[in-house]
This record gives structure tokens, sequence and C-alpha cells, in this order.
């Protein structure tokens, strides 16, 4: 009898909490996995370069370390000088690495026996400058070469923050609209009638930047008539989605 009554008591407290919850009885059995239709949609859009990274510096080398720095302070501040006479601002022209190292050289005692032996100090002085006329990058080149430029990196093309913004939001559209259609011709191939997407995933976006350095090579004539070639290319902003519907 007492197995009997907590059966019973069990049976109506399930009733009870049930009936307080309001579970229903497929609650579990409405979960099962809906019709979707997943499609990825990509986009991308080009645009001009509107500014250019400049990267160049002054490497300077003497048996003495304070000499060596003098020196590359020098040839650095003739270089800003003629940064500013072709309008580039104070802003737009930062220090991207400052070094000082010493130059060795093995000396070669007895036969059995030699050692390295430091002969002087390189100091190197690098800088990024921000030319936004694209114009006066090969100006850029050739007048700082004269002034005492002796090694580059790169050139990179880019687009300001705005640009690269604008043409995102633009490319995100696109791709968008690509999904959407893509969406829609699978619908009709099987007649199913889709309407609002059910999610949108923005997957990924891009803003490539274009690099020049086959014309980087500041050892040349800085006195010669022809002016540095550089090309600019394109930037290419990319977006993707992911879009599914529900039927």
């Amino acid at each position: 009898q007492i197995i009997t009554i907590l059966a019973i008591c069990t049976l109506l407290f399930g009733i009870f909490i049930g009936n307080i919850f309001d579970i229903p009885k497929d609650a579990y059995a409405e979960e099962t996995v809906k019709n979707t239709i997943t499609v990825k949609g990509t986009s991308t859009v080009t645009a001009t370069p509107s500014l250019a990274y400049v990267h160049i510096g002054v490497t300077t080398f003497n048996a003495d370390a304070v000499k060596a720095q003098q020196e590359n302070a020098t040839k650095m501040t003739n270089v800003m000088a003629a940064l500013k006479k072709l309008g580039i601002a104070d802003k737009d022209i930062k220090t991207s690495a400052y070094t000082i190292y010493p130059q060795y050289e093995w000396v070669q005692e007895t036969p059995e026996r030699g050692k390295s032996v430091i002969t002087g100090y390189n100091v190197n002085n690098s800088i990024q400058v921000t030319v936004k006329d694209l114009s006066k990058v090969s100006k850029v080149l050739d007048t700082t070469v004269a002034e005492g430029v002796n090694s580059a990196s790169s050139i990179v093309y880019s687009i300001s923050e705005e640009e690269k913004d604008a043409l995102y939001l633009e490319a995100l559209k696109k791709a968008t609209i690509k999904a959407k259609d893509k969406a829609s011709t699978l619908a009709s191939i099987y007649n199913i009638n889709i309407n609002k997407p059910s999610q949108i995933v923005e997957e990924y976006n891009s803003y490539p930047i274009t690099y020049d350095y086959k014309e980087m090579l500041m050892a040349a004539d800085a006195a010669r008539a022809v002016a540095t070639p550089v090309s600019a290319g394109e930037i290419t902003v990319g977006a993707s989605v992911n879009v599914s519907y529900t039927y």
C-alpha cells in the first residue's frame, strides 16, 4: 500500500509541475531541424589609391659611434627639410625605426686563433612619409636620395579610412544582393516560397593594399633627368555574407 501511495503522489506531483510550467508535450519535438536555404554572397569593388606610404631611411657608418650619429642626424635633417619644401606636412612624417649596431670584422691572429673586432658603428634612421598627392611620389624619392637617403623598403599605396569604409559598405551591399539572387534561384527550382531571411551573417572584409618594390633602388643617381617611375595600380575591397532562409 505504501508503494501504491508513493506512485500516485509522484504522478500527481508530475501533473502539478507540468501545469505550473505549462510544458507542452511536443516541446522537444518542435526543435527538429527546419528546412533552410543557405547561400553565400561575395563581392569586390576597386578604387584608385589616394595616398602612398613611402618607407625610406638614412644609414651611416663611422668608426666612432658618436660621429656616425652626428652624420646621420645631419643627413636626416636635410631630408626632412627637402620633404617640407615638397609640401609634406610634419604630421605626415614619422620615425619608423632608429637603430645603432656595431659592425664586426674577423681578425686572424694566428693560424689557429682569431677573433671578431668592432670596426665601427652603423646608424639607421628610417621614416614613413605619407604622400597624399601621388604625383609627388617620384619627387619624394629622387629629392630625398639627393639629400642622403640610401635605404628603403617599400612604397605602399592605399586609401583613407573613410574611403575604405565607404567602399566596404558598397561591396557588402552587392554581396548581400548576390546572396539573395542565389537563394531566389535555388528556391524557384523547387517551387519554394521564401520571404525575408532568417539569418544574415557578415563573414569577412578585406582591405588589400598594393606595394611597389621594383622602383625602390635608392642608390641610383639622384641627379638624373628622368624621374623615378612609379605605378599606383588599384585598391580592391571585398565583402562576404552568409544568408539563410527558412521555409
